[in-house]
């Protein structure tokens, strides 16, 4: 085998060997076809370090379940924390504190941004799972609340090397040889004048895992009536990151390259399709979980 055909094999490798960790990792107990449940919950400050688990909320909840597992663990980086038994009631929500006996919340030191996953199972009368569905928080993730009418901003790459139809050469991860490759800059318009903090979600729609901010969400300070800006480039594998930005959820694949705010491209250049959605938000103090999403647009990063 030549060369280039013995790297191209070796890169399928490394990816097949990619997909089939991630699955590994978030491996569940499951029954034929189990129902898709529809988990949702916040980590407040309250529930740092503490023996009061946070109101869950589950819809989607098939007919004849009896009680529910609920298992804690931290993701990616490791094992299970607990699991703990709850009758349902019926009203699809497991009321906080319901996690009793030996629950003790996440304990993450300040300023870190280790995300928590609960992981909920439908058991019927018989034992059996027919539901499963899950769900991950930090203690510094932002929670968007969209005005009445949200503007369209105007996204553009801010320099030439980017043109939303491929990823630059270098600019995908280390595993596959990426040389300092960062965000792209940005040019934003058309924020709107309550704007304090501009916050960018870099995804890879073509694998779930890691879509919807998955390969990083980052923020920038704004000043309010800011009319439009250029957001600076962020390093890639790095927590380290330029002055303004802060960071609201690491890339979720530390077990598959660096870790770091940020994970360029990595499909190891099966054509994925990478993404990232621009938010304008109002955030009353930087502790705010809450904010007010004031406008929003998604700009194609381009296939790698």
């Amino acid at each position: 085998m030549d060369n280039s055909r013995w790297l191209v094999a070796f890169s399928l490798l490394l990816v097949s060997g990619y997909f089939a960790a991630v699955v590994t990792a978030d491996e569940e107990q499951t029954t034929p076809n189990p129902v898709e449940l529809n988990i949702d919950f916040s980590f407040e400050e309250k529930h740092r370090c503490s023996r009061i688990s946070p109101e869950i909320s589950v819809s989607g909840i098939p007919a004849g379940t009896k009680s529910f597992m609920v298992k804690l663990k931290k993701v990616w980086t490791g094992g299970p924390k607990g699991e703990w038994k709850v009758i349902n009631d019926g009203s699809g929500i497991i009321p906080a504190g319901s996690l009793k006996s030996d629950y003790f919340g996440p304990c993450p030191p300040k300023g870190s941004h280790f995300m928590y996953q609960f992981t909920v199972l439908a058991v019927d009368t018989d034992g059996e799972i027919i539901g499963i569905g899950n769900a991950a928080d930090n203690f510094s993730a932002v929670k968007y609340y969209p005005v009445a009418n949200p503007a369209k901003l105007q996204v553009a790459f801010a320099g030439p090397d980017w043109n939303g139809e491929q990823i630059p050469t270098g600019q995908q991860c280390q595993r596959f040889g990426g040389s300092s490759p960062s965000t792209p800059r940005l040019m934003i318009k058309g924020i709107p004048p309550e704007a304090n903090a501009i916050i960018m979600e870099y995804s890879d729609r073509s694998y779930p895992r890691m879509d919807q901010g998955g390969h990083g969400i980052i923020g920038y300070r704004i000043s309010e009536n800011t009319k439009q800006i250029s957001i600076p480039s962020v390093p890639g594998h790095s927590f380290a990151l330029p002055e303004g930005f802060f960071i609201v959820s690491p890339h979720q694949a530390p077990n598959w390259d660096k870790a770091g705010a940020y994970m360029p491209p990595c499909s190891g250049g099966r054509g994925n399709t990478y993404y990232v959605t621009v938010n304008a938000i109002y955030q009353s103090t930087p502790e705010t979980k809450e904010c007010k999403l004031l406008g929003q647009a998604l700009l194609e990063l381009g296939k790698y």
